[in-house]
């Protein structure tokens, strides 16, 4: 009967026992609450704490290596072994014809390409091959502009006929010139003699009275 009534006695206080606040029950405790530095300096200067990245620091870019100059492969032909020769510091094959060069380019005697030509084809527009070089030229009239003609493989002012000269003019020489054909061509009083217009006449008609 006495354990009954110890029983009820520890529900009751239990039951009536006032609530106690965390920090109440730490005063009483004596005991002392974690505090989080960082929320203490926030507190204090109203600052947040610089963040420190703890991760890798951003790695600069690798740089290619430098592989230096490179050493020539050859400075003559004699550096270079037999059916080979020295271009641009490098021993290339030699060529057997034309179809072993690049465009532009023809095999010389010596089985070395070189710039060149073999025929007008190869050539760009207003030019011509000579000596297996391209050069400015033209072959007949109609490469030349204008009333220019081809003389000796070049274009100039000139004429193959009176038609290609202004009014007053022939052809002589291939260059157009003041002149007469006939006497049609010249003014009135005139007549045409060694293809140059002189006053005179042909027939009595064609004086003036008393002449």
């Amino acid at each position: 009967m006495r354990i009954a009534g110890v029983s009820l006695w520890c529900f009751l206080m239990v039951s009536c026992a006032p609530t106690v606040s965390a920090p109440e029950l730490l005063q009483d405790t004596g005991g002392v609450p974690t505090t989080n530095p960082d929320a203490a300096a926030v507190a204090d200067t109203g600052t947040p704490p610089a963040i420190v990245d703890a991760g890798v620091a951003d790695a600069e870019p690798l740089q290619p290596e430098d592989a230096g100059p490179t050493d020539p492969e050859c400075l003559s032909d004699i550096n270079c072994p037999r059916g080979q020769y020295c271009l641009d510091s490098r021993c290339v094959d030699q060529c057997v014809d034309d179809s072993g060069c690049p465009e532009g380019s023809i095999c010389d005697v010596n089985g070395r390409c070189r710039v060149g030509c073999r025929n007008d084809a190869s050539c760009g527009s207003g030019s011509i091959c000579i000596d297996e070089s391209c050069v400015l030229g033209c072959r007949s009239d109609d490469a030349c502009e204008g009333s220019q003609i081809c003389v000796e493989n070049r274009c100039v002012n000139g004429c193959r006929g009176d038609e290609a000269c202004p009014a007053g003019q022939i052809c002589r020489d291939e260059v157009c010139r003041s002149g007469c054909r006939s006497d049609e061509a010249c003014p009135d009083a005139h007549i045409c003699e060694d293809e140059i217009c002189r006053v005179g006449c042909r027939e009595d008609d064609a004086c003036a009275d008393r002449q």
